[in-house]
């Protein structure tokens, strides 16, 4: 092989990986600062827990509630679908597409701690689980 033509196909095998990796390589940006959830009331007088979920987390991924207690639970999904369950209470706020929020409304009837986790794809084995605490 002449030394030019060697010279264009490792130029060639150059731009190929080169292009690859920007292709392939996910883009890193710095994550925006959460900003605390406030815990406010809704017309029903329900308390409103406003939960995230982003990046296999939920913040915050412990909840307290009181027994007997009206609970409207909003779920913000940031980055991609996701969706919450307790299957334990019979509770679940349905898929949530990214960047929109869904909620459910009840009332805590059962003391104890409960896993709540994501129910899509292996969201619940990358750690996308919390506790749901009734006192």
């Amino acid at each position: 092989m002449k030394l030019p033509t060697l010279l264009i196909l490792v130029a060639v095998i150059a731009i190929i990986t080169l292009a690859g990796y920007f292709v392939l390589v996910p883009k890193s940006s710095p994550s925006p600062t959460p900003q605390p959830i406030k815990e406010t009331s809704n017309e029903t007088g329900a308390r409103v827990i406003r939960v995230r979920a982003n990046n296999f987390r939920f913040d915050p991924d412990e909840i307290r509630v009181k027994v007997g207690e009206k609970v409207m639970l909003e779920l913000l999904s940031e980055d991609m679908p996701h969706d919450f369950v307790v299957p334990e209470l019979d509770l679940s706020v349905k898929l949530t597409p990214a960047g929109s929020s869904n909620s459910i409304e009840f009332t805590a009837e059962k003391t104890g701690e409960f896993e709540y986790y994501c129910s899509i794809a292996n969201h619940r084995a990358l750690g996308m689980t919390g506790t749901l605490i009734v006192e």
